[in-house]
Parts: C-alpha cells; sequence; structure tokens
C-alpha cells in the first residue's frame, strides 16, 4: 500500500471523472477506458466504472524539490512518483472480490518531508476538495479508496459514452428503429427492415440503395405515412448506422394479400437455411408451410422453389462451381482414401481448351476388399438425378453370407444408355470385382443387354432378370395385367414338374401369354433352371431399397 505523511489541509487536489468500460469476464486480461485522468488495471468485467475522488496533480506527482509551489502555496513533496496504477486496483477488487494486484500490501519507500510543521510521528487529518475533513487516528496513513459506481448495461440497449444521454435500444421487430442504432452490415439492415415490414403488415418501397446508403419508405408515403428508414455505411467502424427514421406507420394496406413483398425468395432461403441442413431433400410444399409457420404469408410454389434452390446454393454451394470443384474433390478423396478407385471422364471442347463432365465412377477401397466376401452376385439399377444438370446415377449393391446389402460401386453418367451400361460394366470388372462365375441381377434394360453381351465370355458371368419386373413387362405386353399372378408362380417354382404345371394353366388361360414366356431363356427368368446363380433372391428390392436412401442426395 502507498503510505505518505502530511500536514492539515495542506494537500493540493484535483476532481478527476473517469469513466471506464470492460469488456469480457472477471479474470485477468485488458480493458478498453474512456474518459479522462489516469488510471488503469488488469482484469476485465461487464460493468461500467465511474470513478469520483481526490486526485494529486501532475505538478505533485513529479516534484523532484522539497517544496513545489503551487496556488501560491508550498506543499511537501511526494516520496516518489505517484503510484496511479495501485489506487484503481484497489476499487476493482473491492468491486469485485479478485485481488490481482501486485502492489498490494507492498509499501511504498517511507515518506519524509522538510517542512517545519510537518512531524515525523504524527499524522493529522487530510482535506478533500469539497472542504471536507477526515480525521484520523496517529500512524501511517493510507488515502480514502476512490469511490466506483457499478452501472450495468443492459442486453437490450447499444453502449453509449456519454452517460448524460438515454441509451439506444437495439433494434427488434416490435420495436422497430431509432436514430443512432448500428448494424453489422447492410444485409443486416435490410434483414431488419424485412422483418419489421411483415411483423407489422405493411410494405415499402426502396428509394436508393447502393455501398454507401439505404433509405427505404412505406409504399403509401405519398398518401400521408411518413414512415422511413435512411440507413449508412460509417466508414470509422465498418457498420452501418441508422440516421434518420420516423418509427410511425399511420397507414394500412388497402389490398390483402397472402404473400408479402418484402418475403423474397432470398428471405425464404434465410428462413428455411436450417431445414436444407438437416434435410437437403425437403419438398417445396414443407417450404411452403414452413414459410407460414414462421411468418404468417403464404407464398407461391415458385417463389418457394427458388428459395429452396438459394438456400441449397449457400449450404452447398451453386450447381457450376460444384462441377468446376470436382477435380479437386476428386484429387482430395484419393489422398484420403488410399485404394478407393475414382475414374472420371471428360469430354474435351474447342480443341481442349474446354473440358465438360461427362462420367465418375467410384469404389471405395474398404468395399472392394469386402466383396470377396459377398456371394456372387451384383444387383444393378439406375436412378435418374433431379439436380439442375440431369444425369442418372448407377449403383451396384451384392449380398453377404447374413443377405444384408453391401454397397459395392457407383457411377454418374449421361443416361441409361448401351455406352454408358457398357463403361459402368468395364469399370466393375476390371477395377472392383475380379471374380469369375458371378450373377448379374438387373431389368430388362436395353442398354444393359447391350452392355452384357460386349463382356469378355472368359469372365462367365451370368445375366438374371429380377421377376418383378419380368411380369411387369408381360402385363404391359398384352396390356393388361390378368395373368401376372401366375407368371410369377411360375417363375419362383423351383421343381421343373410345379414350373410345368403352372405353364399349362397359363396356356389354358392366355396362350399367347404362354407362347411369349417361351420366346425367353428359362434360366433368366426362373429358379428351377438357374443352376443356384441366384441364391434364391428373385427381385432388385434389395438395391432398389439403398436407392431410397439417396432421395436427398439425387436433388
Amino acid at each position: 500500500m502507498l503510505h505518505r505523511r502530511e500536514k492539515k489541509n495542506r494537500f493540493p487536489t484535483a476532481e478527476v471523472y473517469v469513466e471506464t468500460e470492460v469488456v469480457g469476464q472477471y479474470g485477468g486480461g485488458g480493458y478498453t477506458e474512456q474518459g479522462e485522468g489516469s488510471g488503469g488495471f488488469s482484469g476485465s468485467g461487464d460493468f461500467r466504472v465511474r470513478h469520483d475522488a481526490p486526485w494529486p496533480t501532475y505538478e505533485d506527482r513529479t516534484a523532484t524539490g522539497p517544496l513545489v509551489e503551487h496556488d501560491g502555496q508550498e506543499w511537501p513533496v511526494w516520496g516518489g512518483e505517484w503510484d496511479y496504477i495501485r489506487a484503481p486496483r484497489q476499487a476493482y477488487t473491492a468491486a469485485s472480490g479478485i485481488n490481482n494486484d501486485p502492489y498490494v500490501d507492498k509499501p511504498s519507500p517511507p515518506y519524509t518531508s522538510e517542512a517545519s510543521d510537518v512531524e515525523d510521528e504524527e499524522l493529522e487529518s487530510m482535506s478533500s476538495s469539497d472542504g471536507e475533513d477526515l480525521e484520523v487516528d496517529e500512524g501511517e496513513f493510507e488515502p480514502p479508496t476512490p469511490h466506483y459506481t457499478m452501472v450495468p448495461q443492459h442486453p437490450l440497449y447499444a453502449h453509449n459514452d456519454d452517460p448524460d444521454l438515454p441509451p439506444i435500444p437495439i433494434w427488434t421487430p416490435d420495436s422497430g428503429f431509432v436514430v443512432g442504432q448500428t448494424f453489422a452490415g447492410k444485409p443486416q439492415v435490410v434483414d431488419a427492415l424485412k422483418e419489421t415490414a411483415m411483423r407489422r403488415s405493411f410494405q415499402y418501397r426502396v428509394i436508393t440503395s447502393d455501398t454507401k446508403q439505404i433509405h427505404v419508405r412505406c409504399e403509401n408515403h405519398g398518401d400521408g405515412c411518413m414512415w422511413h428508414v435512411r440507413a449508412a455505411y460509417v466508414k470509422r467502424n465498418g457498420a452501418w448506422l441508422i440516421r434518420k427514421t420516423d418509427n410511425n406507420h399511420t397507414c394500412r394496406s388497402s389490398l390483402i394479400s397472402l404473400d408479402h413483398r418484402q418475403l423474397s425468395a432470398r428471405k425464404v432461403a434465410q428462413t428455411i437455411k436450417h431445414l436444407i441442413e438437416a434435410q437437403p431433400g425437403i419438398t417445396v410444399k414443407s417450404v411452403i408451410a414452413e414459410v407460414k409457420n414462421r411468418h404468417g404469408y403464404t407464398i407461391s410454389y415458385k417463389k418457394a422453389w427458388h428459395g429452396k434452390q438459394k438456400a441449397m446454393a449457400e449450404v452447398y454451394g451453386d450447381w457450376e462451381e460444384s462441377f468446376a470443384n470436382m477435380p479437386r474433390l476428386i484429387l482430395a478423396m484419393e489422398d484420403k482414401n488410399p485404394g478407393s478407385v475414382f475414374v472420371p471422364s471428360y469430354e474435351d471442347f474447342y480443341g481442349g481448351a474446354k473440358r465438360v463432365f461427362k462420367r465418375l465412377f467410384w469404389a471405395f477401397k474398404p468395399c472392394i476388399d469386402g466383396f470377396t466376401h459377398c456371394l456372387p452376385i451384383i444387383q444393378v439399377d439406375g436412378t435418374f438425378l433431379t439436380g439442375k444438370y440431369k444425369g442418372t446415377l448407377l449403383v451396384a449393391t451384392s449380398v453377404d453370407g447374413s443377405m444384408q446389402l453391401f454397397p459395392l460401386a457407383f457411377a454418374i453418367v449421361e443416361s441409361e444408355n448401351n455406352l454408358s451400361w457398357a463403361w459402368f460394366f468395364s469399370q466393375l470388372y476390371t477395377r472392383v470385382t475380379q471374380r469369375k462365375d458371378i450373377a448379374i441381377l438387373s431389368d430388362r434394360h436395353h442398354g444393359i443387354r447391350h452392355a452384357f453381351y460386349d463382356l469378355p465370355e472368359e469372365l462367365g458371368w451370368k445375366w438374371r432378370w429380377c421377376i418383378r419386373h419380368f411380369k411387369s413387362n408381360y402385363g404391359k405386353h398384352f396390356g393388361r395385367t390378368y395373368g401376372q399372378r401366375a407368371v410369377w408362380h411360375a417363375a419362383i417354382a423351383f421343381q421343373t414338374r410345379k414350373f410345368v404345371d403352372k405353364m399349362k394353366s397359363i396356356r389354358e388361360v392366355h396362350s399367347e401369354g404362354a407362347d411369349w414366356l417361351e420366346t425367353h431363356p428359362y434360366e433368366r427368368w426362373t429358379l428351377h433352371q438357374d443352376e443356384g446363380y441366384r441364391y434364391g433372391i428373385t427381385t432388385t428390392n434389395m438395391g432398389e431399397c439403398l436407392n431410397g436412401l439417396y432421395v436427398g442426395l439425387r436433388a
């Protein structure tokens, strides 16, 4: 602590006002200091401090002689530099209960004075600047601790450096705008304007909007409503400040509408962004319902669709950017997944100056290694993509020994055609399966048929048809659903005798249908001549169930 000894009514003082704003939590750290005077302390907290206390003048703190002339009088000299760090720390310790002052309880060098009216062993009273005497006991004396007033900051009010001015309320949709409010940027100002208009059920028109200012006013401004807001960019801190406003909206909209002008597609995107992050495949009807629940307005299907697309672009990036980043994505995937297979295909234009994405095949190493422990059967199927740029997702799926789904390989191609299926099968048998005597289970798509016939004969692969698709083809061929159930029972018969009986029943009812069935190889659509390649699997339903998991990813 500081100790000083001096004669009564001989201490020169000066009233000093210090306002300190501290940001953060109590503890170590720095602070932001505003106002006059000197002082400072380490530590932080969420409060404002006022300091009104006797304070030595600059001359008293820096005098070096035994006496100093001040206001026509001689004053005793301080025993060293004034420790203007310690005093504010004392107030901070008293207010917060935290003592991190390295100077506390460490006495300053002993004070001596050559003034004849000051005795070495006697300390009398001290007079403050307002004339109030402080009575003290004999012994060493500690100056009074400066007085600090805690002024809490209300969370709904902005900081105001001038304590004589009223606090500035922070914007809310219900309270509206007040001159002096600040926003982080122009998007925040626009968002606040839209929220206010929708909450208070009126619409406004934009008068001026550029990089420096924005000015809007009620659409009925010419009919007497004076509501308007003008905000401007503040170069000093990069914020946007409300310069002028009339917050009184006195008119009512003459048009009753389910929609709102300020409820734009971009505002819809902001509203549903959290839904897109959780469920990318959300329907447009769900978007309309969410906007109705949040804002009370029913938007059109078109606006909801555009809002969803903007939200998708904000979360996942736009389509052109995604395709442009695909080569880098493939390199990153290869680097982080050693042993996995990624085969892109591009088409060159303008003599190679432009490359357009065409196809992509990929299979992960765990799937490639795990296929050696799966049944030698692969279900292949294609499903269309629903994004801006159309295409088809080809999927190859196997089953393990417990008849559980095992994803094997994927490809994005332009469509299901002869070339795309041939390319997919070539990548599949050269880079993934590397096994013979595999059964390919699929529908009777012409692209698969041509691609299968182009496979090398030494592979020994067998083509088997999905019975569900086959009986549907039967019904479509004859334009009737009658007889499909009989075809199904004939196809799943394991014994030749039972199969023959079912075929006789079909011929008795529909001889043309029986003739059509006999034109198709029995080993491809029946179990009794399958030779065990199917392992009892009759349909591609398992693979199509896996496609159902990709609904959101196909958008």
